[in-house]
C-alpha cells in the first residue's frame, strides 16, 4: 500500500466528514456519464443527503447490497445500501431495472440519506448501475452480411456504423411491409425500415425485438417476366418451374390461363421443353416469403 496515497484519500474523507457539520458541500448530484465510473467520490450534506460515485457491489442479500468505494493503493470504505419500492434504479443510458438485475462487481451511482442510528448505512432513492451499458433503442439501415440465417446478421446504418444483431426465436418478430415473416428470409441487402431491441453499447450489439423491412410495393403489381423453363408443366391448374435471372421461380396458372405459342396461337403445354424460353405475365405472390411465386395469367412459350 502506498502510505502517501492513503494518507491523502484518509484527508479528503476526513475533510467531506467535516463538511457535514458545516454543511459546505453541495446537495446537486452529476449523474452525467462519467468517463471513468470505478473512480469514488462521496458527498455528504449537514442533513444526511448523500450521493456516491464509484460504488462497487460486493454482495446482495434480497434488497439489501453491501457495496465498497475503492481506492487504488488498496484503502477503501465499506456501506450498506439499502432499497426499497421507492428507489429509483436506471441503467448506465436511462432505462430502468430491478435490484436482481444488479450483479456483483458492478459500478453504481447511489443518491439516499444516512440511515438513522447506522454507520455508514445508506437507505438509496436513486441507484444508476454504470456497469450496465444496455439501453432500449431503435436503429435503421440495410443488412450488410447475414452471419447466421435467421439467428444473427450485420446492420449498416446510414453513418457507416455496423451494429451486429442478434435474433431470438422466441422473442423476435419480423415484419416485411407490415406482414410478419419467418427471421430465416431477411436476406443481404434487404432495407430495415426500423429495429427495436436492447442495445448494448460497449459491445456494439442489439438483442432485436422488433424487425421491420420494407421492398418496393412495385413488385407485387403483375408485369411481364421472362426465364428459362426447368421443368415440363404439370398438374391441373398447372405449375412449372422457371428460371429468371438466376433465381427459380415457382409459376402456378389457373383454368383460365392463357397459353400462347410465339406467334401467339392458342396451344397447350404439350410441346413445352425443358430449357424453352417462357414469357410469363403475372404478379409475385405477396403471401410467399421467399419472393419466388408467380400467380400468371398468360404464359407463352418462344420456341414455337
Amino acid at each position: 500500500m502506498h502510505s502517501n496515497n492513503l494518507a491523502t484519500y484518509c484527508l479528503a474523507f476526513v475533510a467531506v466528514l467535516a463538511s457535514v457539520a458545516v454543511g459546505t458541500v453541495s446537495t446537486h448530484a452529476q449523474t452525467a456519464i462519467p468517463d471513468d465510473p470505478t473512480i469514488p467520490e462521496v458527498h455528504i450534506t449537514r442533513d444526511g443527503k448523500v450521493t456516491i460515485s464509484g460504488v462497487k457491489v460486493m454482495q446482495r442479500a434480497g434488497t439489501t447490497f453491501y457495496v465498497r468505494t475503492e481506492w487504488g493503493d488498496g484503502s477503501f470504505i465499506r456501506w450498506v445500501l439499502k432499497t426499497g419500492l421507492q428507489t429509483e434504479i436506471k441503467r448506465r443510458y436511462g432505462d430502468p431495472m430491478s435490484v436482481s438485475e444488479i450483479k456483483d462487481g458492478d459500478y453504481l451511482y447511489i443518491e439516499g440519506v444516512i440511515e438513522s442510528g447506522s454507520s455508514l448505512s445508506v437507505n438509496a432513492k436513486k441507484i444508476i448501475d454504470w456497469s450496465d451499458h444496455t439501453a432500449q433503442s431503435e436503429f435503421s439501415g440495410t443488412i450488410k452480411e447475414v452471419t447466421k440465417p435467421s439467428q444473427q446478421f450485420t446492420l449498416a446504418k446510414a453513418n457507416g456504423q455496423l451494429i451486429t444483431v442478434f435474433l431470438s426465436a422466441t422473442s423476435t418478430t419480423v415484419y416485411r411491409n407490415r406482414r410478419p415473416i419467418s427471421s430465416e428470409y431477411l436476406k443481404v441487402g434487404e432495407v430495415i425500415s426500423s429495429i427495436e431491441g436492447v442495445y448494448d453499447y460497449s459491445k456494439g450489439t442489439l438483442l432485436a425485438q422488433k424487425v421491420y423491412t420494407v421492398i418496393d410495393a412495385h413488385i407485387f403489381q403483375p408485369q411481364n417476366y421472362q426465364g428459362v423453363l426447368q421443368s415440363h408443366p404439370t398438374g391441373n391448374p398447372a405449375t412449372f418451374t422457371l428460371r429468371i435471372g438466376g433465381k427459380d421461380y415457382t409459376i402456378i396458372t389457373s383454368s383460365d390461363v392463357l397459353i400462347l405459342n410465339k406467334t401467339r396461337q392458342t396451344v397447350t403445354f404439350d410441346r413445352w421443353l425443358a430449357g424453352d424460353t417462357v414469357r410469363v405475365y403475372g404478379f409475385i405472390r405477396e403471401d410467399n416469403d421467399l419472393l419466388d411465386t408467380i400467380n400468371a395469367s398468360v404464359v407463352r412459350d418462344m420456341n414455337f
